[in-house]
């Protein structure tokens, strides 16, 4: 009875004289709602920790077993038993089956130490209301910890009806694990796979910190459901700081009497150990953790020698050569994952600050332990915010030392890998920090490292068996960004800062002169015609193009002439190539560098490159105005090609916005330079530009004789990209004129050649040309499949005009075919880049189609005013009959 039992012993243990009639009062049905109330939310509480999937299943199996037995009925002697009894009642119901977990992914010690947790959580809450369960509350902090050892296996880890004593010395499971379900998964189906033909050997692989122990030891405690003889872990101490490597033999002897062997009785030699090691296990089926591995060497007398046991090795080191093993390698984290292992802040969340928590993810790399590491900065110091630690860790100077708690010190992890390496590639992988792109390869570590290529590979191979980099793709590796922070203050404290510079001296040798290798292959191949000479030009090219970049910006930072040679090098290639975001920043790094030079050649050169993309992807005022500053440098220093370059593309700024007389002007001026310095290339499409505006204005003659000039002037100069040009301006002319046919016929060959030499807007232009002549002779599903076309290759270039465009024919394809519904809404995005761009002859397109809509509908008002805005635009840009011809759908409704 109660009375005999908890407020019996109470009332004793506290000197209250309390009466079986009262104490009945006290403990009635208040105090049990409110305890199963309280124990509910703990447990939902717990349910928000487990992996989003399980929390249907595990949430409906807790739920029905939360149940608060009649208080009258628990009694015992003495707090221990008390309490003891108290946790069988309370808890005993939630105890889950093993193998339920384990399908899951929980860890069943995790879940069982989380509901004794639920359950003191829900008794102080209850206590509330209640003088005997506040005692008993106060009571729970004296005998907890001893009563949970003794309870929790009996209860939840042990199954109800086995009592034997299993071998047990695995670590406590983190409260918090970073999410692996694909990795869990591979060690289950490893572990799980012909258990009676050999023994399964799974090496968690991979850089410091990257959480190998973690994932072993959950994934220990998941399997041990499984494997009931015996739960074994040891570390080996292969890579820890002041402790050698522990022996084979000495690993044995203490896993031997971990199986209870006698100290005195373990043989003394290796092989009399591994024999007695494989004897006592023959039969058995036991989980074993082989901790912080040196190599394959030290492992392998420690694999047991029959089936039925399940063999988990951590290790930096790769073990490519341990036999029968499943290699497991580990990346970082996705950046959720490791956010969440903020989690445990005190009084802050990954899900109450989920931008910071990310940004400090990020910034940790997203490898577990560097987040663990953040999060006890915190712990240490509450007064310091997740805020604050993140501009802390922002600072690549502080960044290594900020990571640290305790003995736990990430600079002291990789030090250990370091310090395993021999001479030769500890000081390749100190430069290796030095490099300012995202990867490496052989001739980066060759020219940084100042040593063979065969030389860089050999030590390459080195730093990726001790998993201090990481083979991104064949032949291209990556440093973790803490581990590049490691190498570049190893370098500057070791090897000094003029050594430093002379290695990336030696990178920027190395690239600019291998960018001019791929300069001239690209040239040639344009020259001759033969693209498919140039392939590995291009593959080199989109490959490096991120450390182009990261070279410019290093050339930039020095102000170094590196980045103009790059930029004329690469520049123009990196453009046609539809790499507008790094062709942009490799110009305006030359810019700046010749700049502050005072080299007005470069200085223009960058000019007029930022200029051409901004124009490409229809940036149109700054296009303008660095292509006007380009130009009055080239005419300063006397540079005829490139004051031509730069008003080719002012006409084409122009044409694009609706100032055809400007756009005719600057045409002419860079036709009469280059008709003057012999440039029939650049003379070529001068002439289209000129035809283009022809075709705008209505003088359909004047536009034909200049494509004709302009497609003779690529044929005599072999110029198959200003063939392909000068062909789609005539198909455009021949589809303004109305004939389709010879109009298909001019876009299909000029496709042929741009598909032919790569040209990527072409293509979008061919395209585009064809899906308007298809929706003119009615052919809509072949019309929406080339503006579709033309919309993805415009996308991914980032040409808006072309997006726009393919929108404004795919809108009014629709419209014709009446689907108002899907046209409107792509004309309406149609208006709003060429608003957007400053494309009026667009905007009028969009309008004009809008108000056939709003016409259609019945909504002669709505449609009155679309009209009205596009004759207005029409008008400013100079194009009076096409305004005339909105005016009369005005006058059809007035």
């Amino acid at each position: 009875m109660l009375v005999g039992g908890v407020v019996g012993w109470l009332v004793s243990a506290v000197g209250t004289a309390v009466s079986k009639r009262s104490a009945d009062a006290v403990l009635g049905t208040t105090e049990e709602r409110a305890l199963r109330d309280a124990l509910s939310d703990s447990v939902a509480a717990i349910l928000n920790q487990v992996p989003e999937g399980a929390r249907g299943d595990l949430g409906a199996a807790l739920r029905e077993r939360v149940t608060v037995p009649s208080l009258g009925e628990v009694s015992g002697d003495g707090p221990s038993e008390i309490f003891a009894n108290v946790i069988d009642e309370l808890i005993a119901p939630l105890a889950l089956p093993g193998q339920t977990l384990a399908n899951h992914h929980i860890d069943p010690e995790w879940l069982s130490q989380s509901l004794l947790d639920a359950l003191i959580t829900a008794i102080r809450r209850a206590a509330v209301i209640s003088g005997i369960l506040a005692d008993l509350a106060q009571l729970i902090g004296i005998e907890r910890l001893e009563i949970a050892q003794q309870r929790l296996e009996r209860l939840i880890l042990a199954e109800r009806d086995d009592r034997r004593h299993v071998i047990n010395t695995l670590p406590r499971a983190l409260r918090r694990f970073a999410d692996r379900i694909e990795v869990l998964d591979r060690l289950r189906a490893v572990a799980g796979a012909d258990p009676g033909v050999a023994v399964a050997v799974v090496v968690i692989q991979g850089m410091a910190g990257i959480g190998k122990t973690a994932l072993a030891v959950h994934a220990a405690h998941l399997l041990a459901h499984d494997l009931p003889d015996a739960r074994l872990f040891i570390d080996l101490h292969g890579f820890t700081s002041g402790i050698p490597p522990d022996p084979p033999e000495n690993a044995l002897a203490s896993l031997l009497i971990a199986l209870g062997v006698p100290p005195d009785r373990v043989p003394p030699t290796l092989d009399q150990r591994v024999a007695l090691w494989r004897s006592r296990l023959s039969g058995k089926r036991a989980i074993i953790v082989l901790d912080n591995a040196l190599n394959a060497a030290q492992v392998e007398p420690l694999i047991p020698g029959t089936p039925g046991c399940v063999v988990l090795v951590t290790s930096r080191h790769t073990m490519a050569s341990l036999d029968g093993a499943e290699l497991v390698t580990l990346g970082v984290l996705p950046e959720e994952a490791a956010a969440e292992l903020l989690g445990d802040v005190p009084g802050e969340s990954a899900t109450s600050e989920p931008l910071i928590s990310l940004r400090i993810a990020r910034l940790c790399g997203c490898l577990p332990l560097a987040v663990r590491l953040a999060a006890g900065r915190i712990r240490q110091r509450p007064q310091l915010h997740l805020e604050n630690l993140a501009e802390e860790l922002a600072d690549t100077r502080r960044r290594l030392t900020s990571l640290r708690e305790g003995s736990r010190d990430i600079e002291a992890a990789f030090e250990l890998s370091y310090q395993a390496l021999e001479p030769a590639p500890r000081a390749t992988f100190r430069r290796l920090g030095l490099n300012p792109g995202p990867d490496i390869t052989v001739e980066t570590a060759a020219s940084l490292a100042d040593v063979t290529s065969a030389e860089a590979e050999r030590q390459l191979e080195e730093l990726l068996t001790q998993s201090l980099v990481q083979e991104a793709a064949p032949g291209r590796f990556v440093l973790h960004d803490l581990i590049r922070d490691y190498a570049d203050e190893r370098a500057v404290t070791e090897d000094g800062e003029e050594e430093c510079e002379a290695s990336r001296q030696r990178l920027l040798t190395m690239l600019t002169g291998k960018a001019m290798d791929v300069d001239r292959e690209l040239s040639q191949a344009a020259q001759n015609n033969e693209p498919a000479g140039a392939i590995w030009a291009k593959r080199w090219l989109e490959s490096e193009r991120t450390n182009i970049v990261a070279a410019a910006r290093l050339a930039e930072q020095r102000t170094d002439l590196s980045a103009v040679r790059l930029a004329r090098s690469l520049g123009d290639h990196l453009m046609n190539l539809g790499f507008m975001d790094d062709t942009e920043f490799v110009f305006q790094a030359a810019a700046r560098v010749g700049d502050a030079l005072g080299d007005i050649e470069a200085h223009a050169l960058g000019l007029l490159g930022c200029g051409k993309v901004q124009r490409l992807t229809a940036r149109y005022p700054a296009a303008r105005e660095n292509l006007t500053h380009a130009h009055a440098l080239s005419a300063e220093i006397g540079d005829q090609a490139m004051a031509a370059d730069a008003l080719y593309h002012l006409g084409e700024i122009e044409r694009a916005t609706g100032d055809f007389a400007m756009a005719k002007s600057q045409y002419e001026k860079c036709q009469r330079i280059c008709a003057a310095t012999g440039d029939r290339r650049s003379e070529a499409n001068a002439l289209g530009g000129l035809g283009d505006v022809a075709v705008v204005l209505g003088d359909l003659g004047a536009a034909r004789e200049y494509y004709r000039n302009a497609n003779a002037l690529s044929v005599a100069a072999n110029d198959r990209g200003g063939q392909a040009f000068a062909l789609l301006a005539l198909g455009e002319l021949e589809r303004a004129a109305g004939d389709f046919a010879t109009a298909r016929v001019y876009y299909e060959a000029g496709r042929t050649l741009c598909l032919d030499s790569g040209d990527r807007r072409a293509q979008a232009n061919a395209a585009y040309g064809l899906g308007e002549v298809a929706s003119a002779t009615l052919d809509s599903e072949a019309a929406l499949r080339y503006f579709a076309d033309a919309y993805a290759i415009s996308s991914e270039l980032g040409n808006r005009r072309g997006q726009a465009y393919a929108l404004l024919g795919t809108g009014d394809t629709e419209r014709a075919t009446g689907e108002n519904g899907a046209a409107m809404k792509h004309l309406t995005t149609a208006h709003a880049i060429c608003q957007e761009i400053g494309d009026r002859p667009g905007q009028a397109r969009a309008l004009v189609g809008l108000g056939d809509i709003a016409e259609h509908d019945g909504e002669i008002a709505k449609a009155a005013v679309f009209w009205r805005e596009a004759r207005d635009l029409l008008n400013s840009a100079g194009l009076t009959q096409r305004a005339i011809e909105v005016s009369q759908r005005l006058s059809r409704r007035e």
